[in-house]
């Protein structure tokens, strides 16, 4: 994950890490890796969530579901049908947002051991 991470302009790279350090602190036994050359994070086995950097935003990728619906209750922010939340570089990431989001993968994961 930190040499993903490094490739990155300092502006980005600084969001990136935020976005490390968040998603660690929000389920400190969940573990780095890098799957579909993304960074993730894998918690009891499986995925929790992936996130990369791209040209005008981050993309924070909460591993889809056949149920993705709660994905479009993000308003003001670019959403795709593969469970893919957009934020702009210059934007701030809520903690908030980020936070339902990952709750709502823990409980995911939890229900479908």
């Amino acid at each position: 994950m930190d040499e993903y991470i490094t490739g990155f302009p300092e502006d980005v790279r600084h969001r990136l890490r935020w976005l490390q350090q968040f998603i660690q602190m929000e389920c400190p036994d969940a573990r780095e890796a890098i799957q579909y050359g993304m960074p993730t994070f894998i918690w009891k086995g499986k995925a929790l969530i992936h996130f990369g950097a791209y040209k005008n935003h981050i993309g924070v990728y909460p591993v889809p579901t056949k149920d993705d619906d709660w994905i479009k209750a993000f308003p003001g922010y670019k959403t795709s049908g593969r469970g893919t939340i957009q934020f702009p570089h210059g934007q701030q990431i809520p903690e908030e947002l980020l936070r339902n989001i990952i709750q709502h993968q823990k409980e995911r994961i939890w229900s479908n051991p």
